[in-house]
């Protein structure tokens, strides 16, 4: 960045906030950290991919899970990694209460998916303020897309 002696060609300094809106405008000019980029939560084919993931190694009965993607609204990768977890957790408590082995099923999950909140929501919330009343630059432009979907 400015004013760094040592040479620097071919180096890319790449930041992360969930609060963009608190980055100090110093730090926002050309040269430094100048674009901002909106990851927003995983669409249905991603969230199907993070499940697949978090799925390979447990024992289950066939999945659908397209169907438990689509479930999954404005769940964050570590939603999914929860849903599945928990999930586990009651097939295991089921195992110990019959004695007999159990998988996960489409049934445990759905239920499970059902019981959750995506934990974006607030984050999001947040996020639709800050665009819709402090957009004047264009800055949030990615987030207003977002939301007019």
């Amino acid at each position: 960045m400015d004013g760094v002696a040592a040479k620097n060609e071919n180096l890319m300094v790449l930041a992360a906030t969930n609060t963009p809106w608190r980055v100090d405008d110093a730090l926002r000019r050309p040269g430094r950290f100048d674009r901002i980029l909106f990851v927003p939560p995983p669409d249905i084919p991603a969230c199907e991919a993070i499940l697949r993931i978090h799925l390979r190694d447990l024992p289950a009965e066939k999945l659908e899970l397209g169907k438990l993607a689509q479930l999954t609204d404005r769940f964050s990768g570590a939603d999914l990694h929860a849903a599945v977890e928990r999930a586990s957790e009651k097939a295991i408590y089921q195992e110990m209460q019959t004695g007999r082995s159990t998988k996960l099923t489409q049934s445990l999950l759905v239920e499970t998916i059902k019981e959750m909140r995506p934990s974006t929501n607030e984050w999001l919330e947040t996020a639709r303020s800050y665009a819709a009343y402090a957009n004047r630059s264009g800055l949030y432009d990615d987030l207003v897309e977002f939301f007019e979907k």
